[in-house]
């Protein structure tokens, strides 16, 4: 169940759940502003310790903010040991412990591939944190508010804020789909565990192309519903848009609280 749960809204009463989209969303991006200019031990401690608290304050235990983290292990591990091996500064004024042809590990290779590791942990803790705490249409009505001052220029907001909502609703559902697909082609013989890498890559393509089909079909098959409902009329008189929940004095403290901590961040 929690696999299924993994990445999506989950309905609840604690702090984060009343804040207003808007003001979430807002706050996510001067966080990701934050963790992406961190490059010293006590700015991931605060981060650590900021994220620690926006998980209390989802009500979410341990085991579900980090739920997706734990499942990506060998891609944290392959981030690292690229940046560790080709990182490029490590070859011209760093420590070099080992090379050999283009390959070179070097410390400031392993600091740097540190680095990249823990800002995309954290981004991806925080924003679990945010789509759980956030219904899909809260987080459609933020995005459209945000980007409302493209109306001026004639972007079709309403459609671009609907588009990035759906395509950041389906990750769950694609992740799910791969899971059940990789456990069908193991049982007809794939080696997605094989220590071959040769054995690994043969099956990565049997698992590709059933994601891509059931992609098409979603889409198609949603793309259908949408306009049997008539969304894109604009006859409609505005019908269907979500009602704008007020923005609220908790709602300009979590705010205010984001802003300072990337002011924190970015004067290390």
């Amino acid at each position: 169940m929690n696999d299924i749960l993994k990445g999506r809204y989950i309905p609840g009463d604690s702090f984060l759940h009343r804040r207003n989209g808007t003001a979430k969303l807002l706050a996510f991006f001067m966080i990701l502003a934050a963790v992406l200019t961190t490059d010293s031990v006590p700015g991931y401690l605060l981060i650590a310790a900021v994220s620690a608290a926006a998980a209390a304050m989802s009500e979410m235990r341990p085991t579900k903010t980090l739920g997706q983290v734990r499942h990506l292990r060998l891609f944290f591990l392959m981030l690292f040991l690229m940046n560790a091996f080709f990182y490029e500064d490590g070859q011209a004024g760093g420590l070099v412990l080992w090379s050999w042809g283009i390959v070179h590990l070097s410390v400031p290779g392993m600091i740097q591939g540190t680095h990249v590791v823990l800002r995309i942990l954290f981004l991806m803790v925080f924003c679990n944190v945010l789509i759980r705490t956030t219904p899909p249409v809260q987080i459609t009505t933020a995005i459209e508010t945000l980007i409302a001052p493209l109306r001026l220029i004639r972007v079709p907001t309403a459609e671009v804020a609907m588009i990035l909502s759906v395509a950041l609703q389906f990750i769950p559902v694609f992740a799910q789909e791969a899971d059940l697909i990789k456990k069908a082609q193991t049982a007809r013989g794939a080696k997605f565990e094989s220590e071959r890498l040769r054995d690994r890559a043969a099956s990565v393509v049997p698992l590709l192309v059933p994601i891509f089909l059931s992609a098409f079909r979603r889409a198609d098959d949603l793309a259908t519903a949408m306009e049997a409902r008539g969304y894109g009329h604009r006859q409609t008189n505005g019908r269907g848009r979500s009602q704008r929940a007020a923005v609220q004095l908790p709602d300009v403290c979590l705010f205010l609280f984001s802003c300072l901590f990337f002011l924190v961040q970015a004067a290390r």
